[in-house]
């Protein structure tokens, strides 16, 4: 059942990398168009594999950490869009 971790692990650092560069392409188009100020905030889109049976706390861990993650983008008013994806 590590895999299901290493998945899991995997995704988050991807799903954080896809964001950053979606959020940094946005601003740049916004400042060339100079709408920054007039646009409501982009809802983002993201996939969360959740394995169908936790086989130990690890697996928790890492979908409490990925949850975390989110829970601070959506702090900083960032909308967030979630798909909940099951793994065997």
């Amino acid at each position: 059942m590590e895999v299901h971790g290493h998945r899991l692990r995997d995704l988050s650092d991807n799903v954080g990398k896809k964001a950053a560069e979606s959020r940094t392409a946005k601003a740049k188009d916004l400042e060339s168009n100079g709408e920054a100020n007039e646009t409501k905030p982009e809802i983002a889109e993201v996939e969360v594999l959740v394995p169908k049976v936790f086989t130990s706390v690890k697996e928790i861990d890492l979908l409490i950490a990925e949850l975390n993650k989110l829970r601070l983008r959506v702090l900083g008013a960032q909308r967030v869009r979630i798909t909940w994806k099951e793994i065997d």
